[in-house]
């Protein structure tokens, strides 16, 4: 589920779905940014790989007590690769919901 809700943010991104995009983040990031168009111009600038990765591969999730930690391999269009690192978070309505990203290029080594 967890994952499932992560591939279904990148394809709303990658059909430009603003509002769809939007719907699967938690209601903190909601909050942050007000509306879908906010923040797919965030994700559009600010995470230009995620936007729009040329390749996906999913690692082994890491749970947590009210999380799980779900990190994402990507590459970008250039080739390079990335490490999204995603947390995910369970709503008052068993659905998962997304609460954060951070992207750090990956060397190859662990962080």
């Amino acid at each position: 589920a967890v994952q499932q809700v992560v591939r279904a943010q990148l394809d709303a991104f990658a059909a430009d779905n603003a509002d769809l995009a939007f719907s699967l983040a938690a209601p903190s990031i909601r909050q942050l940014f007000g509306n879908a168009d906010n923040f797919l111009q965030m994700v559009r600038t600010g995470y230009p790989v995620v936007y729009r990765p040329a390749s996906v591969s999913f690692l082994q999730p890491e749970p947590d007590a009210k999380e799980v930690v779900q990190p994402v391999h990507l590459t970008d269009g250039q080739g390079h690769a990335w490490l999204a690192v995603y947390r995910v978070q369970r709503q008052k309505d068993k659905s998962w919901r997304i609460a954060g990203c951070v992207l750090v290029a990956d060397s190859g080594q662990s962080i």
